[in-house]
């Protein structure tokens, strides 16, 4: 009885405490390729802090073409591509790792770039997209199959087909992996909608449903160690960001006055989600923590002509990458926090910590002591 007791005060102390205060960002503009035309998207970032993404710039022949980049230290890169590999779809970058692995599409086919090269992620037949790659060189993406296209971990070319959801059409694809190797996307269930699903190391595909009252279509985007899955569903009030935690998928919100439409793009080891949403003014880019919604250009020091739009990653020091409007052009842009508050050896947190954010309790798991900004 007195353990009781005892849990019982920490319990009430513990829920009793104040909320952190939300971290302030220093926005850097990551820039575009030289000779382009001031567009730019950033879509994955380490924890070293190097970004990938796609941008503007003019080919040998004076045409303007996307291709992918690599931004480390202030310094884009373009990366290498295959000669005659052509401008049709242009060229994108989606995901780095730890280790500088960085995956997206060379003009349609996927690539893995490393150490200023690369290798088609299917070496022997067609090559699908690819979307995101862990630390062990993992990726996700598909898999064409008898019948369709399925959710595939691939690994040294070699693709590990998952099943889709029971009784689905054999249509599904993975956004999104961990470093366990669960990838998590979407899967078509057997009355041909939509689900958010996770698949797992055996094999499986599991749906993650819908939010209440929505309307049977929902995709997820990211998924951190712990098994915490991001992404958007319908619910009755619109298309609504989501956090699925333990079989439990809760409505994240969107901004006041906004057109009851989000999206979570990304969760970190630490519970921090961030995505997109609107407000009167459109759409702004979002973080959510503590269970709370920010818009992030309220964090910001130096904003200055910025409109943040989409908040698309981050990594687990707590920086963010995305991107927005600048000067009427679309730029991929870095937000450092002024304090770390996010320590990258930090465990992942209790799923029960998660579940009670989801839940809108605030407070539990989620304290870190702030840790002064350290340079790489």
């Amino acid at each position: 009885m007195k353990h009781l007791k005892l849990a019982a005060l920490a319990a009430t102390a513990l829920f009793a405490a104040p909320a952190l205060a939300a971290p302030t960002y220093t926005l850097t503009d990551i820039g575009d390729l030289a000779g382009g035309f001031d567009y730019s998207t950033a879509s994955g970032i380490n924890i070293h802090g190097q970004v990938v993404g796609g941008s503007s710039t003019v080919s040998s022949s004076g045409a303007t073409v996307n291709r992918a980049f690599v931004w480390t230290n202030g310094v884009m890169t373009e990366l290498p591509r295959a000669p005659g590999a052509g401008n049709t779809f242009g060229d994108a970058a989606f995901g780095i790792n730890d280790s500088g692995q960085i995956v997206g599409n060379m003009n349609g086919p996927a690539v893995i770039w490393q150490n200023g090269s690369f290798t088609p992620l299917n070496p022997s037949g067609p090559s699908p997209s690819a979307y995101a790659i862990n630390n062990s060189g993992q990726v996700a993406s598909y898999a064409g199959v008898p019948g369709g296209n399925v959710a595939a971990r691939w690994e040294n070319g070699v693709a590990t087909a998952f099943a889709d959801i029971p009784g689905g059409p054999t249509s599904s694809t993975g956004a999104a992996i961990n470093n366990h190797g669960v990838v998590a996307g979407r899967g078509t269930d057997a009355a041909g909608n939509s689900n958010a699903a996770i698949f797992t190391a055996a094999g499986q595909a599991t749906s993650l449903g819908d939010l209440p009252g929505g309307g049977f279509a929902s995709s997820a985007q990211g998924i951190n160690d712990a098994g915490h899955v991001v992404g958007w569903g319908s619910a009755a009030t619109g298309s609504r960001a989501f956090l699925w935690v333990n079989g439990v998928m809760t409505d994240l919100g969107d901004l006041a006055g906004g057109a009851n439409s989000s999206t979570a793009y990304d969760i970190n080891n630490a519970g921090r989600i961030v995505g997109t949403g609107y407000d009167a003014m459109g759409s702004q880019a979002l973080m959510w923590f503590e269970s709370q919604i920010f818009s992030l250009a309220s964090l910001v020091s130096n904003l200055g002509g910025w409109r943040l739009t989409h908040a698309t990653a981050l990594n687990e020091r707590g920086q963010i990458v995305g991107y927005g409007q600048f000067n009427g052009n679309t730029r991929a842009f870095l937000l450092t926090p002024d304090e770390f508050d996010v320590d990258p050896s930090t465990a992942v947190p209790e799923p029960a910590a998660l579940t009670l954010f989801g839940l809108g309790i605030v407070g539990l798991g989620l304290r870190r002591r702030r840790r002064k900004a350290a340079t790489n």
